[in-house]
């Protein structure tokens, strides 16, 4: 009887002893995953900040594509890849080439993206859709890219890319009112040296400019023009000045 009882407990601890090490592996290969994730994820914040330094700060938008073409071939998940993505096709269209950035963010897919990324995805195509004057995508990117956007946050109206595209689609419809009050709020909640500072103000010139305000147009068109801006916002502001000193002209006649 004892010696079936000690072989029984000689089982069970060999048992037991099985169980542990499978938990011990189990355990190991946890860690080895999230301290992977970790140190991927750790990369990525650093090449992310660093990329959006190029195109927030120095305004290069070469290092900022090319680098961002770099990064994206880097990581395979999308939540890490799809961002870069994105950056390469506002860099196409910075540089003027609307048509190519849109057709490059169109490849992107974000099908296994998070609600928030998903949403700023569509959000990206409205605006783009936006410079191109053609409302009738740009309400329904835009719309696409709301309810994700709502379904991720409480309180979406934090996120002032959105406000700046619905602002500009408000300008489509030629509700100038509006479009103003919406774009004049981003306005206030940006920092001095951002990248947004510079399409904020043509946008409002443009409302000032269909609105005959041309003296608060040129105000803001000038200062544009004093700093270091991208060729596509160069391009526009230019040609609002243009507009302006013609219809002026037109006045005085």
């Amino acid at each position: 009887m004892i010696n079936y009882f000690l072989k029984y407990m000689n089982a069970l601890f060999q048992d037991i002893k099985i169980i542990l090490w499978l938990l011990l592996i189990v355990f190991v290969i946890f860690i080895i995953i999230f301290l992977r994730y970790f140190v991927v994820r750790v990369f990525w914040i650093f090449d992310n900040k660093r990329i959006n330094k190029r195109f927030y700060k120095n305004n290069n938008l070469e290092k900022f594509i090319n680098e961002s073409i770099v990064a994206q071939k880097k990581y395979k998940q999308p939540a890490n890849k799809v961002p870069f993505m994105i950056n390469i096709s506002n860099g196409y269209v910075n540089q003027g080439s609307i048509i190519e950035g849109l057709d490059y963010i169109k490849s992107i897919n974000i099908e296994k993206c998070n609600k928030f990324l998903k949403g700023e995805y569509y959000n990206y195509m409205s605006y783009f859709y936006c410079l191109l004057n053609d409302l009738d995508n740009a309400l329904q990117y835009y719309k696409k890219g709301e309810e994700f956007i709502n379904e991720y946050s409480k309180s979406p109206k934090e996120y002032l890319i959105p406000l700046r595209t619905l602002g500009y689609i408000e300008m489509l419809k030629g509700n100038y009112p509006e479009a103003e009050k919406i774009l004049l709020e981003v306005k206030e909640k940006l920092v001095a040296d951002s990248y947004f500072k510079t399409t904020i103000y043509l946008n409002l010139a443009k409302i000032y400019v269909k609105t005959k305000r041309y003296s608060e147009a040129k105000s803001l068109l000038e200062s544009i023009l004093k700093g270091k801006i991208f060729p596509r916002d160069k391009s526009d502001a230019e040609a609002l000045l243009n507009e302006i000193n013609t219809n002026k002209d037109k006045e005085n006649i």
